[in-house]
């Protein structure tokens, strides 16, 4: 991908840029994150800025799938630092 398709699934993932900062930061620490491995993600904003990245047309990006049922819907719940569903 372009640096500049990255920057802008980036931007779009919040309007906050210590919020961006936060998922620049993740991603860096853990790129697994970007694998499949999303339902660890101390932000959901680094979920958005995932699936920014597939719709942008990566092919090495995995959305993450649900801690429990492993479906790759939208996360919205978070028990024991794993995203799910719903609780």
């Amino acid at each position: 991908m372009s640096r500049d398709t990255v920057a802008e699934a980036l931007m779009g993932c919040s309007q906050q840029r210590a919020v961006r900062w936060r998922v620049a930061w993740a991603v860096l620490d853990r790129p697994e994150l970007l694998t499949g491995a999303a339902h660890s993600a101390p932000t959901p904003s680094v979920l958005t800025f995932i699936d920014a990245l597939v719709e942008a047309g990566a092919t090495m990006v995995q959305k993450p799938g649900c801690a429990r049922c492993g479906a790759t819907e939208h996360l919205r719940a978070k028990q024991d630092g794993q995203r799910m569903l719903a609780l």
